[in-house]
């Protein structure tokens, strides 16, 4: 009998990396579930079996997870209560019989921090943990991606990007490393089961550090530009977002700032048997987008 794998998120940076490597090793049934179907039709058309999920919309759960061996359990995060949410979700996927969740996290997820972000994932996670489904938990740091996501337009059009991090250093990692070693461990989850891994690259940098590196790369003078927290979520507010959204992402560059995000770890090697990839590498493969 194949083993069916629901992706969750799959239209998103992570999830649909993560189909893509399971369709690619071959040897399963892969389902991508997403609130827009034809959103995932690049990847109905490499193999990938699509339905609607919607997290957050109990009518979806069922007919999504039936049938399903395994999942990797990315969102929902549209709202400031995510963590509680995932509870209806893991209580669907107890009801279909699945036998192994992947949950994607995050660096500093605990039920008592300080921040929305980090405990939300902190109670997401305890769902997860207290299931009675087996598990495994990944706790990515920040993307290496995120910058050309969030700051990609300024880089291009003002040769600057911003933030409030100071001079501290975090050890970012790529997008591609975490969708590797989540595929790595939905093929193998009896060898994972019960492990919460720490994800990041191989090495910690300050933003001041990555301009540098990114002028180099793009051959285009780039600077980081460092704000007062106060006037950087002044600026947010102003672009029309939430106030727990500038809330979680003060306290993320404070995170940074305090160089809470700099320890390198191992995991990715040691789940993958790959190096984590430099930040080098990854603004070189992706060196046209910031032109």
């Amino acid at each position: 009998m194949t083993t069916t794998t629901l992706i969750t998120g799959a239209t998103g940076t992570i999830g649909n990396q993560v189909a893509r490597e399971l369709l690619k090793r071959g040897g399963l049934t892969v389902r991508v579930g997403t609130r827009q179907p034809e959103a995932a039709a690049d990847l109905q058309r490499i193999g990938a079996e699509v339905v609607r999920l919607d997290l957050d919309a109990a009518d979806t759960l069922a007919e999504a997870f039936a049938g399903v061996d395994r999942v990797f359990l990315v969102g929902p995060q549209s709202s400031q209560d995510f963590g509680e949410r995932v509870g209806a979700v893991v209580a669907a996927a107890k009801q279909a019989n699945i036998k192994f969740v992947l949950r994607l996290s995050a660096l500093g997820a605990a039920v008592d921090s300080g921040f929305i972000m980090a405990r939300q994932h902190g109670v997401a996670e305890k769902h997860v943990a207290e299931s009675n489904i087996p598990w495994s938990i990944l706790q990515p740091t920040f993307f290496q991606d995120n910058l050309l996501k969030f700051q990609g337009q300024a880089i291009a059009g003002q040769g600057a990007f911003y933030g409030a991090s100071g001079e501290g250093k975090t050890a970012y990692v790529s997008s591609a490393d975490i969708a590797r070693s989540a595929a790595a461990i939905l093929l193998d989850p009896v060898k994972h089961a019960a492990k919460r891994y720490v994800l990041t690259g191989p090495e910690a940098i300050s933003d001041a550090e990555l301009a540098k590196l990114v002028s180099d790369v793009i051959r285009k003078a780039v600077n980081y530009i460092d704000l007062p927290p106060e006037k950087l979520g002044a600026s947010m507010r102003e672009q029309g977002m939430p106030d727990w959204i500038v809330e979680s992402m003060l306290a993320l560059e404070a995170v940074k700032a305090n160089g809470y995000a700099a320890d390198v770890s191992a995991a990715v090697e040691q789940i993958t048997g790959r190096a984590p990839e430099t930040y080098r590498s990854f603004l070189e493969r992706n060196r046209t987008r910031f032109v």
